[in-house]
């Protein structure tokens, strides 16, 4: 932050669990924990020593702090258990009741500081996009601001770079990049919020992370009309997926694109969400997306 944090300023952080794992002393006015699904493991070595450094989020808060939960996470539930600061749960699946935030009638409710109010959601696809919206929504609450800040944000807000972002279209075939998606559960979000028929050409792989692909195998089956295997876990993706559908090696993502412009027709989407780490052939996963934007651009 250009020239440091003064006097009424919020600073905002995404912190990984390698960084909460190392945090010595975290105490965050507002925390969240959106889900625990394995991630990491073999940095972490396990489950178990995973959600301990997710726990780490809210672990030195106080109870005048919040943090706020998925309800329809089972890790998170558990955890909120054992949380010091005050709770706030959201869900995409149910009302009222214990919840502080949900959707129905296409509209988000959120319940604050003694009242109820709904706002139309932000637009974009997929039901994590409507949990992130919740989440920030009652982050956001929890710091003092008003119903119409969120009225306003939710409006204008069009999304982030490399996650489920539209990189270009070309021969009437829509390119996706969704390189955020460094881990099975978040390419299994793209592909419930994508997978509407099967029209879908998938590029998978980079650093492998030590968790079953299987998990992809029923929405494989439902929307994917291919798998293009890159990088170094290949082997591992197509022994894991094997008979799902059928399989391309194509070793780069470019390989993978021009083979998906050939082989695709208009009306079908490239979807790079490769549910592995990016630093076999990548800097990062930023590093990763953006040269995929860049060569899908020049694509002819």
């Amino acid at each position: 932050m250009r020239g440091g944090a003064g006097p009424g300023d919020a600073l905002v952080m995404e912190v990984s669990s390698y960084q909460l794992e190392d945090s010595s002393f975290l105490a965050p006015s507002v925390s969240c924990l959106l889900n625990v699904t394995p991630d990491h493991l073999d940095h972490h070595g396990g489950m178990a020593a995973y959600v301990r450094a997710k726990t780490r989020v809210f672990k030195f808060q106080k109870p005048s702090d919040t943090c706020v939960f998925n309800y329809e996470d089972k890790y998170c539930r558990r955890l909120a258990a054992g949380c010091p600061s005050k709770v706030l749960f959201f869900s995409s699946r149910r009302e009222g009741g214990r919840l502080d935030a949900w959707h129905s009638g296409g509209r988000l409710h959120f319940r604050a500081r003694g009242s109820e109010f709904s706002v139309r959601p932000p637009e974009l696809p997929g039901a994590h996009n409507l949990e992130n919206a919740m989440c920030a929504g009652l982050m956001a609450l929890s710091a003092g601001a008003v119903p119409s800040d969120l009225k306003k944000v939710f409006a204008a807000f069009k999304g982030v770079e490399h996650r489920i972002e539209t990189a270009a279209k070309k021969r009437g075939v829509l390119f996706i990049n969704d390189s955020k998606a460094t881990n099975v559960d978040s390419t299994l979000v793209a592909l419930k919020a994508l997978g509407g028929r099967k029209n879908i050409w998938l590029v998978l792989g980079g650093l492998d992370k030590g968790v079953p692909y299987s998990p992809l195998i029923p929405l494989i089956k439902k929307s994917v009309k291919a798998v293009l295997t890159i990088g170094s876990a290949a082997p591992v993706i197509e022994r894991g997926l094997s008979g799902a559908c059928p399989m391309i090696p194509s070793r780069t993502m470019q390989r993978a694109c021009r083979s998906i412009l050939k082989l695709a027709s208009p009306g079908d989407t490239a979807l790079f969400s490769p549910a592995c780490a990016s630093f076999d052939q990548f800097k990062d996963y930023e590093d990763r997306g953006r040269r995929f934007k860049a060569f899908v651009k020049k694509l002819k």
